[in-house]
């Protein structure tokens, strides 16, 4: 698998981890959350304005709530002068239920909200990196059964 699609398995799998953890609150969602790259070096001072313009991974996890937010797996609003964050951040119903199933494939009597929780505490394992791919798939499947029906 590409390495672009396995780094969106992971921040998405730490995403659905956090916002599954916090519901039904809305959360600020911070991109430093869900990257090791340190932001600063993508500051850059304008008059007395900071704008930062993302590159790499943390761009890619921007994109990744960014594009959760437009399949409507997640609600939320873009910090769009600085791009380190968004605010406001809960799951929608489609992203709940979904994080919510328990499917026969996975052998577990966790949903699959509680066990990318349960990764996402230790994601330095090579297993916990490859199980984020897997329910991620799941997920995103689910949410797409909830659109399309069976």
């Amino acid at each position: 698998m590409s390495r672009n699609i396995d780094q969106f398995n992971e921040a998405v799998g730490k995403i659905f981890a956090k916002l599954y953890s916090e519901f039904p609150n809305e959360i600020t969602l911070q991109i430093s959350e869900f990257t090791h790259e340190d932001l600063d070096k993508y500051k850059t001072e304008v008059d007395v304005f900071v704008i930062y313009q993302l590159e790499g991974h943390a761009m890619l996890v921007n994109r990744s709530i960014a594009w959760l937010i437009e399949e409507g797996y997640i609600k939320g609003e873009p910090n769009k002068l600085s791009q380190l964050d968004f605010s406001d951040c809960r799951l929608t119903n489609k992203g709940f239920v979904a994080l919510g199933a328990i499917p026969d494939s996975l052998h577990s009597t966790e949903t699959i909200g509680d066990q990318l929780v349960d990764i996402a505490k230790d994601t330095a394992i090579q297993q916990g990196k490859d199980a984020f791919g897997s329910l991620v798939k799941t997920v995103l499947a689910l949410g797409s059964s909830c659109i399309t029906g069976p």
